[in-house]
């Protein structure tokens, strides 16, 4: 069985590079980190739905994740920091951590 896809649509965002995406468990969102960002697409429509800012990332966002069953929450990765959002709050919770290897 062969696997194929077709590029639907394509967007911009700033003059930043994807870094990372992620889809929502039920396919309704598809998030893209983009430097200190997190952008929400709508797939079906290839727009931009909201955008997240993480500045306590000390940096770009190296990667996100959507978790639980029902997508409520979202983490962005940084390099030393994790941004915990809440989509239906749209607020979002920082913890600093100190990686044992650099």
């Amino acid at each position: 069985c062969e696997a194929t896809w077709t590029l639907g649509s394509q967007t911009k965002f700033r003059d930043e590079f994807p870094s990372h995406s992620s889809w929502s468990p039920d396919g309704s969102l598809l998030a893209v980190a983009l430097g200190s960002f997190i952008v929400l697409y709508d797939p079906s429509a290839g727009s931009p739905l909201r955008t997240l800012v993480t500045p306590e990332t000390h940096g770009e966002v190296v990667s996100c994740f959507f978790l639980g069953n029902t997508g409520r929450y979202l983490a962005a990765v940084g390099k030393k920091d994790i941004t915990l959002w809440n989509l239906v709050t749209q607020s979002g919770k920082t913890s600093s951590f100190t990686l044992p290897f650099e």
